[in-house]
């Protein structure tokens, strides 16, 4: 964890990294961390059910929705943010370890 505030307090220091960026980063995180947690409420006992507690089902059920809510949802959001003008190329780096954080 240390290493992730330091690369961002680096990163903030030497290079940049705007507020504007730590905020559209937290928003995808946040927001895939709420959305996953609203499906797994609503749909986890019946997938357990259906599946017999297969783990290997269980994995693909958790890996699809990190796959589509954490990482095509922080596209989603970068992409919208630099449609706004909030994030630029050079603020690329800076999205990625925010995310990180």
């Amino acid at each position: 964890m240390g290493i992730s505030f330091g690369l961002v307090v680096y990163r903030r220091l030497k290079r940049r990294f705007t507020g504007a960026v730590l905020i559209y980063s937290f928003a995808a995180y946040f927001g895939a961390i709420l959305f996953k947690y609203v499906l797994q409420t609503l749909t986890l006992k019946l997938h357990v059910g259906f599946t017999d507690s297969n783990p290997y089902s269980l994995g693909v059920y958790l890996g699809a929705q990190t796959f589509i809510f954490e990482v095509f949802g922080a596209y989603l959001v970068a992409r919208y943010a630099a449609s706004r003008g909030g994030l630029r190329s050079v603020d690329a780096a800076s999205y990625g370890l925010g995310l990180a954080l």
